[in-house]
């Protein structure tokens, strides 16, 4: 039974407004200096101090967060490339697209563009940081297509002597030169065409 006390009592309501938790849009704005670095000037152009300069913090809110450039770039790289979604798993034709087709929408991004032919031609510099990239950034958004890859050899609409590797780049490759051979991204019927030649090529012997 309520008391008069008890329906006067006001209610609590939370007073937090929308938006991002104040460490987030730091760590964001961390992350987009970063990535605006080095579109600019490549891993030679990116420091702590510069990075601070950029997103408009002190250095010392970098440091708490990464010990080191290369953790801080190696994230920004993260947020930057995140894996790829598994596809449904319907047939194996219709999630590869699925997964051409994310990869062309993701190369729209002109500063990623900018950003990756820097960060390969300055290998040398720092081969620890490229090593970290491929292990931590590169091969975890390769494994969905390497799961579509071994599902299609378990059910016979792939041949089990390929080379999953190889048969990933035949896939990858058409997509991220396009971006410098031509001036317009692929349309899907031309994914689909890239995709149904690789298919071809990688099917079982007796269904060629």
């Amino acid at each position: 039974m309520s008391t008069v006390a008890d329906q006067s009592k006001p209610e609590t309501t939370s007073t937090r407004g929308p938006g991002r938790p104040r460490a987030a849009r730091t760590e964001a704005a961390i992350h987009e200096a970063v990535l605006n670095l080095l579109a600019d000037h490549g891993i030679s152009g990116v420091s702590m101090e510069g990075v601070a300069n950029e997103a408009g913090v002190a250095k010392t809110t970098i440091y708490r967060r990464w010990s080191d450039k290369r953790s801080l770039i190696l994230d920004a790289l993260k947020a930057m490339k995140a894996p790829l979604p598994q596809p449904p798993g319907n047939n194996v034709r219709e999630d590869l697209l699925i997964l051409m087709k994310r990869m062309r929408d993701e190369h729209n991004d002109s500063r990623a563009m900018r950003i990756f032919p820097k960060i390969f031609s300055e290998v040398d510099s720092d081969p620890e940081l490229i090593r970290a990239f491929r292990r931590e950034v590169m091969e975890p958004r390769r494994q969905p297509w390497r799961d579509i890859l071994r599902r299609g050899i378990d059910e016979g609409t792939v041949d089990p002597d390929i080379d999953v590797w190889v048969a990933i780049e035949m896939l990858v490759s058409p997509i991220i030169t396009c971006k410098v051979t031509r001036e317009e991204r692929y349309t899907d019927e031309e994914l689909c065409r890239v995709l149904d030649i690789v298919l071809t090529g990688i099917a079982p012997q007796t269904a060629r």
